[in-house]
C-alpha cells in the first residue's frame, strides 16, 4: 500500500492533540482485535544484527595484525636493500702493465703489474669495500 506524504502530514498534525491520539489508539486496538491476520510487531534491531553478524573476537583484529606484519616486512626489505651493495663484484686484473681503474664512486685506482682489484658494481651508501691483491 503506497502512502502519500500529504496524508501522513495531516495524520501527524491530527495526532498531536491528546483527544485525537486517544481516539486513534482505541481504533487501532479495535482493528487489531477484529483483524488478527495483520499483526504489528516491533523488531529489536540489535538482536537481529547479532543473529546475522558473526561475533567479533576481543582484542586486535586479524587484518590489523596482517597489516602490522606486512609493514615490518616492508621496512626490513627496504633496509636490507639499501644496506647491501648492488650488483656483482667486478674484477680487474692486470699481469704485464700498469693500469688506471675508475671505480663507481668516481675514485681512481692505479694497479701495478700482477695485481687485482675486486669491487661491487655499485657501492652502498655507508661503505666502499674493495679487495686488492698483488
Amino acid at each position: 500500500m503506497k502512502q502519500h506524504p500529504k496524508k501522513l502530514l495531516l495524520l501527524n498534525d491530527w495526532l498531536e492533540t491528546a483527544v485525537n491520539k486517544t481516539r486513534f489508539d482505541e481504533l487501532e486496538s479495535t482493528w487489531n482485535k477484529v483483524n488478527p491476520l495483520v499483526k504489528v510487531r516491533s523488531v529489536n534491531k540489535d538482536a537481529a544484527w547479532r543473529k546475522v553478524q558473526p561475533p567479533r573476537p576481543m582484542g586486535v583484529s586479524t587484518s590489523f595484525k596482517i597489516g602490522i606484519a606486512a609493514s615490518i616486512m616492508l621496512v626490513l626489505f627496504i633496509g636490507i636493500w639499501l644496506y647491501l651493495p648492488g650488483g656483482e663484484n667486478l674484477i680487474v686484473q692486470k699481469t704485464d702493465t700498469v693500469k688506471v681503474v675508475s671505480l663507481p664512486d668516481q675514485s681512481v685506482v692505479t694497479l701495478n703489474r700482477d695485481s687485482e682489484i675486486k669491487y661491487p658494481e655499485n657501492f652502498s651508501k655507508d661503505a666502499r669495500e674493495v679487495s686488492l691483491q698483488g
